[in-house]
């Protein structure tokens, strides 16, 4: 069929989540975040987080998968 799939996650949550956990306030300009060093690092963090945990999700979805297989059968 030729499809490919492709899957964008937001993580707004979670790097607000962790900016909270130290106590360090978000800020916005226009509904956009102004991302300092700490937020950065924040950001870093939590896509690295839920991409690891969206990779761990789809490798239980797959049954019969030989490692590393890159698709399903």
């Amino acid at each position: 069929m030729g499809v490919k799939v492709v899957l964008v996650y937001g993580f707004r949550p979670q790097v607000n989540e962790q900016l909270a956990a130290k106590g360090h306030a978000a800020r916005y300009s226009h509904g956009m975040r102004i991302t300092d060093e700490v937020a950065l690092d924040c950001a870093q963090e939590a896509a690295g987080q839920l991409r690891y945990e969206i990779e761990a999700a789809f490798s239980r979805a797959c049954p019969t998968r030989p490692w590393p297989a890159p698709r399903c059968a």
